[in-house]
């Protein structure tokens, strides 16, 4: 049974970053239904099974049940304000939860750590090596096959540059804590110290050795290749703290200078790939107050910061932000913030002080176990892999205060497993035992309770993915011109997933539509659809857009206009809401809200749109 608890986390940790990182919601199910499936697997064994099952010790599941229990109670005591994406976020992070303890339960021994770590720099290498070669034969599709809609970020098989950084910086210290832990010494035949060492620099553990490092530099060339500037300098800092941590670690002290002759030789393959671009792009660090990208990060910091001091405790809740930071946006553009570009910025929106007080000091806590484990470890080879692990942690970490890699799954399921494997490590000094705390146990009515709440978790799972895709089918008819069949599958979304507002939304749509051929009844389901989707989020702009546009072909301008005023107030900056209130309003004889949207159009870059406003004022 542990081997195929293994062999299944070894695919998950294979397909994550092959599947574009796994952002998209069939990859994601793909992770939450492997992990509940393994989970099932192993309670079965631990209360059925022949033979008997480690237990992992109990605080390990700290983190993950402070989180799950977060996510409910914000659900159940109704502080989510936008309640399917807390629903989905705490799917997801009950997978990462479960993922946590399947891999100190399967990977417990210094070998087992080893294969695995070994798999991860092979799997990093062929990551980058793809990436070089798709970056220099790039034809706008990924893998040559998919089109993207913005392919000037696109690096590898991530859709954006950043978080392939992410997933590198994480595997490169990784390979060079594993190259030290592999390889103590060659062998030292012969009478002088030239044949010595000629026969260490011949021996098949020096060959080994120059490999490892040849896939290692080549992941770093890929990770400067990306121009990730965050990526680049968490990278950096991790290379200066895996060559301090293998300074202080007695035995692994002559290790310490692998960070250094990495450095050393990616200098010299930067020359070679051309150092130009690179010192262009990477010297706009030295002017970040013009940078644009860096301005607008800071702005959504600050907005989020307002969003926070509005739900201080509890917060808004777990995978609401792109539902409510609309409201409190300031910059003027049609962008949509899914993230705030700062993880622990987002992370104290959502769960308040409460939540982020909980998650980071019981995080913290289990670090410091982590390194105090690793300060009295005896054996090097386990100090060096675990010094690796800890330092890619440590660059996700860093990474994680300019950018959002933690809610990117591959990203993400990388530093869980990371983190189990720094537990382990760090726990016995005593190969081939379990770790320290664990029991051999059978627990018959334990294993049945858990089973139950896996198989309540995958039917979850199980409906958003069918959902996801009648709504993609939905989308793809309706682009076609198609509507009757866009709207069957909208349908068919709502009857798997009738929790989503966009579903309703979509649906709402196709039924607006048919009211303007000629459709009696499709104006009141539309209004109908639209007004469940405002009560699935009442944050959310776009329903009440709709509601006025239907309130106003119903001949009622009062509940027309208090519908588009809502509009304004939950998105004030998207000019495309400016532009049609605006219009609304010069209709309606309201000239000075319809001349203030104007010059915010103006102002914002969009002086047709003010000059239609400008000009139906005149007409009216």
């Amino acid at each position: 049974m542990s081997t195929l608890i293994q062999t299944g986390l070894l695919g998950l940790l294979i397909f994550t970053p092959l599947a574009f990182g796994s952002v998209e919601v069939w990859a994601v199910s793909v992770v939450e239904f492997v992990a509940f499936g393994l989970a099932g697997l192993w309670l079965f064994q631990l209360g059925f099974g022949r033979g008997s099952s480690a237990l992992p010790p109990g605080p390990v599941w700290l983190i993950p049940v402070l989180f799950a229990s977060w996510g409910l109670i914000q659900l159940l005591a109704g502080t989510s304000v936008y309640p399917h994406g807390t629903r989905e976020a705490l799917l997801l992070g009950t997978a990462y939860g479960l993922i946590f303890g399947l891999t100190v339960s399967a990977f417990r021994t210094e070998k087992e750590i080893g294969r695995l770590a070994l798999v991860l720099v092979l799997v990093g290498f062929g990551v980058a090596l793809f990436a070089i070669i798709q970056r220099y034969a790039w034809n706008g599709r990924m893998y040559g096959l998919r089109a993207v809609r913005e392919s000037g970020a696109v690096f590898g098989p991530f859709v954006n540059r950043n978080h392939f950084a992410g997933y590198m910086e994480m595997v490169i210290p990784l390979s060079i804590g594993y190259i030290a832990a592999s390889f103590s010494g060659g062998p030292a035949r012969g009478e002088t110290a030239w044949r010595r060492f000629v026969d260490r620099m011949t021996s098949e553990r020096a060959n080994q050795r120059v490999l490892l490092l040849f896939l290692t530099l080549l992941m770093s060339v890929s990770l400067v290749l990306s121009f990730s500037r965050a990526g680049i300098v968490s990278f950096l800092t991790a290379l200066v703290l895996i060559g301090a941590l293998l300074a202080v670690g007695g035995a692994t002290r002559r290790w310490a200078r692998l960070p250094g002759i990495l450095a050393a030789f990616l200098l010299i393959s930067l020359v070679w790939f051309g150092l130009g671009p690179l010192v262009d792009r990477y010297q706009t660090l030295l002017y970040l107050h013009d940078d644009a990208s860096m301005q607008g990060r800071i702005k959504v910091w600050k907005d989020t910061a307002r969003m926070t001091a509005d739900h201080p405790v509890m917060g808004t809740g777990l995978g609401t932000f792109g539902a409510v930071y609309p409201a409190y946006k300031t910059t003027p553009d049609p962008v949509f913030y899914e993230h705030a570009h700062n993880d622990y910025v987002q992370f104290l929106a959502e769960a308040g002080g409460a939540g982020f007080g909980l998650a980071t000091g019981t995080f913290g806590i289990m670090v410091g176990f982590i390194l105090a484990g690793w300060r009295v470890r005896r054996n090097p080879r386990a100090k060096a892999l675990l010094a690796g692990i800890v330092t890619g942690m440590a660059a996700l970490l860093i990474h994680g205060m300019n950018d959002f890699n933690f809610h990117i799954p591959a990203n993400a399921l990388l530093f869980v497993v990371f983190t189990a494997l720094a537990w382990n490590l760090s726990r016995s000094d005593r190969p081939g035992e379990p770790a320290e705390g664990e029991a051999a146990v059978r627990r018959p009515l334990w294993a049945a309770a858990g089973l139950v709440v896996i198989g309540f978790l995958m039917v979850q799972t199980t409906t958003i993915f069918l959902a996801d895709r009648h709504y993609h089918a939905g989308m793809n008819s309706e682009k076609a011109g198609r509507f009757a069949p866009a709207g069957k599958e909208y349908r068919r979304a709502i009857r798997w997933d009738g929790g989503n507002p966009l579903y309703r939304i979509a649906l709402g749509r196709i039924d607006e539509r048919r009211a303007l051929d000629g459709d009696a009844a499709g104006l009141a389901s539309a209004r109908s659809e639209m007004e469940r989707a405002a009560a699935l989020a009442p944050t959310m702009a776009a329903p009440h857009l709709h509601l006025g546009w239907i309130a106003a072909r119903n001949g009622d301008p009062s509940a027309a206009t208090e519908e588009f005023e809502r509009v304004l107030s939950l998105d004030p900056t998207n000019p495309r809401y400016q532009h049609y209130v605006g219009l609304w309003f010069a209709a309606t004889g309201r000239t000075d809200d319809a001349l203030r949207l104007a010059r915010q159009l103006r102002a914002a870059g969009r002086p047709r749109q003010a000059a239609e406003i400008e000009e139906k004022l005149q007409k009216t």
